[in-house]
């Protein structure tokens, strides 16, 4: 089965190996050549792939980074939502704990914050298969939800779109941003603007 700009979508076991196998090569050399550097061949030398087989799974370059990038966005949510399932809904602090769970499980990965800046800039409509909202849509519902319990469910999933939004964006400002007192200013800002929608403001209030 091909996607729609005719690259292969991997389906088989072996597919699937491949791709990431080549995604794990990713993360190595990022840390190596940065992103601008990196090239498909520099991948190609080491997975010992052909680089016609590197562009069967991935249109080109940019596409390659991408999905590298959306492929450690969803291994730290995976690790932040187990973390943060025990935080407790009521805890005033309990926004402010996911933030650094999430922020500090970035920084622990060394090509992260590269992959974020490149996509940053040049993610498109094209690239739609990670929603970078999933990882923390859930654990967001779930905060709102505690602390309103008689809220309807067209409310919940508005907190829940305000919230997430918030996050997505100052998020990635915070972790491109090298000043420690502005990353601090940018985490209360968070922290602010997300109590304020999980408790029942809406965007305009924001």
């Amino acid at each position: 089965m091909n996607s729609r700009d005719g690259r292969r979508k991997p389906l088989q076991k072996r597919s699937i190996e491949k791709v990431q196998l080549i995604l794990d090569a990713v993360d190595r050399l990022v840390v190596i050549h940065g992103t601008e550097a990196l090239t498909t061949t520099h991948v190609a030398e080491e997975t010992g792939f052909a680089v016609g087989t590197i562009y069967q799974y991935f249109g080109n370059r940019a596409d390659l980074l991408i999905a590298a990038h959306d492929r450690l966005l969803e291994r730290l949510a995976a690790g932040v939502t187990q973390a943060a399932a025990r935080l407790d809904a009521f805890d005033e602090d309990s926004v402010e704990k996911l933030i650094r769970l999430f922020v500090d499980n970035a920084r622990e990965n060394p090509s992260y914050i590269s992959l974020l800046n490149f996509a940053y800039l040049n993610k498109t409509y094209r690239h739609t298969d990670v929603v970078a909202d999933d990882f923390i849509g859930d654990l967001v519902s779930h905060i709102a939800a505690a602390r309103s319990p008689d809220i309807s469910p067209a409310d919940l999933q508005v907190r829940r779109i305000v919230t997430v939004n918030v996050l997505t964006i100052l998020t990635n400002v915070l972790l491109l941003e090298e000043d420690g007192r502005l990353q601090e200013r940018y985490l209360q800002e968070m922290v602010d603007h997300c109590n304020l929608a999980l408790n029942g403001a809406t965007s305009g209030d924001l």
